[in-house]
This record gives C-alpha cells, sequence and structure tokens, in this order.
C-alpha cells in the first residue's frame, strides 16, 4: 500500500528507553513530515502504524531495529514530506 497525501502514521515509542526515540523522535525530523504523529507508550517497543483515510490502522510494523536513517527514508516513501 503506498500512503501519500491526506494518509497519516503513528509513531509509538516507549517513554524512557529506545534508540528511534533519542535518535529520531528528539530530533526536527518529525516535523518534516505531514500527518506524522508521535506517542509515548511506556513499555511498548518502537511500531509504526500506517492510517487508512478513515484513521483505520492499515499497517503496522515493529521497528525496534530499525535506524533514524530507514525510519526517515521509509516515511519519505508513505508521507508527504513538508
Amino acid at each position: 500500500m503506498r500512503l501519500n497525501e491526506g494518509h497519516s502514521a503513528v509513531l509509538e515509542d516507549e517513554v524512557f528507553l529506545g534508540y528511534i526515540e533519542q535518535s529520531f523522535v528528539r530530533s526536527d525530523k518529525p516535523k518534516l513530515f505531514r500527518g506524522l504523529q508521535i506517542k509515548y507508550v511506556r513499555g511498548s517497543d518502537p511500531v509504526l502504524k500506517l492510517l487508512d483515510d478513515s484513521g483505520n490502522i492499515a499497517e503496522e510494523l515493529s521497528i525496534l531495529k530499525w535506524n533514524t536513517d530507514s525510519v526517515e527514508e521509509f516515511l519519505s516513501e508513505k508521507l508527504e514530506r513538508l
């Protein structure tokens, strides 16, 4: 599924630990993607949820082992950059 303008994604990350939280979430990079929301969920591994036009989860991916460049590249393919 290819998401584009009008679609959104939710990146869920655990609150205190996690490579993605520190490297991607706390950087300015999330601001580059239209429709990207960051939600902190205590005790959970980082996941990326792609939502359809109705706000339903269309795809859910574990990004526990992804590096910042991989997250950014994936989001660039799926979401509109600002």
